[in-house]
């Protein structure tokens, strides 16, 4: 696929199935990020809070081409306790690389 032919937008834990299908396409079938109860732990039993994930997703066929997930963390910076957020688990689908996803969804 050589032309953009997504939208990005948001999902919430019902789109756990599909972000763990593409972390299979994207990063292989064993991967952690293929496995929803993982996702599901990381995403949302974290003591900090709950993920924000943005996705691209086809126009034509509803398919993810993309995810681009934020979670909260606690750090310690000079004996204050502060949250932050970690970006992690990027991914985008091999059809649609070179096509701006990454960009897009962390903007």
């Amino acid at each position: 696929m050589n032309t953009r032919n997504w939208d990005a937008c948001t999902v919430d834990s019902s789109s756990l199935g599909e972000l763990a299908e593409l972390g299979g396409v994207v990063s292989g079938k064993d991967n952690e990020v293929a496995n929803e109860s993982f996702l599901k732990w990381q995403y949302y039993d974290n003591p900090a809070g709950d993920v924000l994930i943005w996705v691209a997703r086809d126009k034509d066929n509803s398919k993810l081409a993309g995810s681009y997930s934020v979670i909260p963390i606690r750090m310690k910076i000079n004996d204050k306790i502060v949250t932050g957020s970690l970006s992690m688990n990027t991914q985008t689908h091999p059809n649609y690389r070179k096509q701006g996803i990454f960009k897009t969804l962390a903007k």
